[in-house]
């Protein structure tokens, strides 16, 4: 047929089969090739998308964690200036009270050495003064209880010296120097209240207890000097 034999045919067929079988050969292959190479870009894609998404909340917590921090040493900042300035107002609030205390205290000195001296108001001046610093550094603690005991005392030393004149004691002269030692104590206290802090009250506040407490022995042996 058409010139060519038998052989022919076979041979013409033979190279067409293996042409069509090479051509879909090939064609799985690249079809494979392509399916691999699709799925190792879709993985590529997701593992770099994985990354970026990683590394996106990374910095998101970063940023947040930076924030955080900022916001945090913004808020300690504030509370510090707040302790600071309520610790100046109180400290400010402590001076006036101790302004009161040496005023009154001054003129109770001024007069002590006078017999008809009015010594009431510059006393209520004292306690007025111990009253509004007590309120500042509270009464539980102990300088705070013992200067609640200050008014009382200083009323007594004073009317020691009062019956002292009064009955014209021998040692009334020596009663007079008693009292301003007492007066002359609790301004040089004054002065170390300013000086000081909160942590230093307590000393203040035992060596005004041992101060008061000695007062009796001292009249004990100022009255058995003396006769």
């Amino acid at each position: 047929m058409w010139g060519i034999g038998q052989e022919g045919w076979l041979q013409l067929w033979s190279g067409f089969i293996g042409s069509v079988t090479g051509a879909i050969a090939a064609t799985l292959v690249a079809l494979l090739v392509l399916r691999r190479t699709n799925r190792h870009q879709r993985a590529l894609a997701e593992d770099a998308a994985k990354k970026q998404a990683e590394l996106a909340e990374k910095q998101l917590s970063e940023q947040r964690s930076s924030l955080e921090a900022q916001l945090r040493q913004q808020q300690e900042g504030l509370n510090r200036q707040l302790r600071e300035q309520r610790l100046e107002a109180r400290r400010e609030r402590e001076r006036a009270a101790m302004a009161v205390i040496v005023s009154g205290l001054t003129g109770l000195r001024a007069g002590a050495k006078h017999p008809d001296f009015d010594h009431r108001p510059h006393l209520d001046r004292v306690t007025e003064g111990i009253h509004r610093w007590r309120l500042e550094i509270g009464t539980s603690g102990v300088l705070g209880e013992e200067l609640g005991a200050w008014p009382g005392f200083l009323w007594l030393a004073h009317d020691y010296v009062r019956r002292c004149r009064q009955n014209h004691e021998p040692y009334t002269e020596g009663a007079v120097k008693l009292y301003i030692s007492c007066l002359d104590y609790l301004l040089d206290a004054c002065l170390k209240w300013s000086e000081s802090e909160s942590d230093e009250y307590g000393a203040l506040g035992n060596d005004m207890i041992t101060f008061r407490n000695d007062f009796g022995e001292k009249t004990f042996k100022l009255e058995n000097l003396r006769r």
